[in-house]
């Protein structure tokens, strides 16, 4: 699935957009009446490790399917310890560990719903 089918999916929930054309990438208020509107749960769970190190444990519930993922970021000795970015790419990545796993059980879910196909020659 392309960003095409991202775009889709947010134009139909009817979540805000972003302005194009804009400079500052502002989000406009004017939103697309939705049909029906369903709510996902994220957690992000932070924790700092003994080794420096920031964890992360991301559970994202769609209230018929619940992912987890986890990430860590090692924050280079050289840089600075600002927990903040530590704190931003551990969630990154926490969310970047269950994003390939969602959309291969949409892929699945749709490949199980499609009626069989037969092959004409």
């Amino acid at each position: 699935m392309g960003p095409e089918r991202c775009r889709t999916i947010h134009e139909l929930w009817g979540g805000p957009e972003v302005a194009h054309g804009s400079p500052t990438g502002s989000v406009r208020s004017e939103q697309k009446p939705c049909r029906t509107r369903r709510n996902a749960t994220c957690a992000l769970h932070l924790f700092e490790g003994d080794d420096g190190a920031t964890k992360v444990h991301a559970v994202v519930d769609t209230g018929t399917t619940a992912l987890t993922g986890r990430g860590t970021e090692h924050r280079h000795p050289a840089d600075a310890n600002v927990p903040q970015i530590g704190d931003e790419l551990a969630a990154g990545c926490g969310l970047r560990s269950i994003a390939q796993p969602s959309l291969d059980i949409a892929e699945r879910d749709i490949a199980a719903r499609q009626a069989p196909r037969s092959v004409s020659g």
